[in-house]
Order: structure tokens, then C-alpha cells, then sequence
């Protein structure tokens, strides 16, 4: 049964310790359990794309398959502790092939809440690209009867 839940996302992004992206939103999406995984579901729109991106997490134990997709943004992510995946990222210029190379994987999903904390490395033409640690809670809505 989907629920609907209250979601805080807190992004870094950098090149390196100099240069620092953060993103930082509330929205509302959905959480369900579907053959012993769990699914994330959210929109996000931001002052740089206005156009409406879905975003899915799908949580398999600690792996984190993060979809997106949107206008511009068609994208794949694997994170996974202590191993590489190669995944797609879609561009306005096309899609490009990025290393996905997780440090951290940190899951911890309740019956009403949950938290999902990722840090991991972005390799294109396996050179360290960027770092990225993704800070992710959500808690169920009170229904009101």
C-alpha cells in the first residue's frame, strides 16, 4: 500500500573541497513495498529546471537505484558500497557513460519513516569527477479521518 509521506532532501555536490554545490528541498511523493524493496517516489521542480523531474529510489537492501527523469534529465544512478557501477546520464547534448563509485551507504527504513544517506563519487573516463553526499528523511503523513 503506497503512503503518503513529507520528504527532506540535502544534497552537496563538489569538484572538489572548493567548490560546493548544495541543494536543499521539502516535498511531498509516496513509499511502498513492492517484493521486498521499497520505493522513494517525489517531483522535484527548481529555479534551474522548471520543468518537472520524477524521481524514484528504489531501495534494495544497501544498494540505491536513484531514476530520474524529466525534460532534460533521463538518468540511472547505482549506488552501492564497495563496488562500481557504470550507469547513464542523460544530457541535453545526449547520453554519457559515468562511473558510480560509492563510499558510504547508509539505510534505515521504518514502518512510518526512514533515512537514506549517500556519498559517492562520479568518474567520467575513470577520472574523479565529483563527489556527492545526498542526506535524504521522510515520515508518513497523518491521515485525518
Amino acid at each position: 500500500m503506497k503512503k503518503d509521506v513529507i520528504i527532506k532532501f540535502h544534497g552537496l555536490n563538489s569538484i572538489d573541497d572548493s567548490d560546493v554545490d548544495k541543494t536543499e528541498f521539502m516535498t511531498t511523493g509516496s513509499f511502498f513495498e513492492k517484493n521486498s524493496k521499497y520505493y522513494l517516489q517525489y517531483d522535484e521542480i527548481t529555479e534551474e529546471e522548471p520543468e518537472k523531474t520524477s524521481t524514484t529510489l528504489k531501495i534494495d537492501g544497501n544498494k540505491v537505484t536513484v531514476l530520474r527523469y524529466g525534460k532534460n534529465n533521463n538518468t540511472q544512478l547505482i549506488v552501492e558500497k564497495g563496488k562500481k557501477h557504470l550507469c547513464l546520464y542523460d544530457t541535453p547534448y545526449g547520453a554519457i557513460s559515468i562511473g558510480i563509485v560509492a563510499k558510504d551507504v547508509f539505510v534505515d527504513i521504518g514502518e512510518h519513516e526512514g533515512k537514506i544517506k549517500l556519498h559517492y563519487g562520479v568518474e567520467y573516463n575513470n577520472v574523479l569527477t565529483g563527489r556527492n553526499k545526498l542526506d535524504l528523511s521522510f515520515e508518513e503523513v497523518a491521515q485525518s479521518e
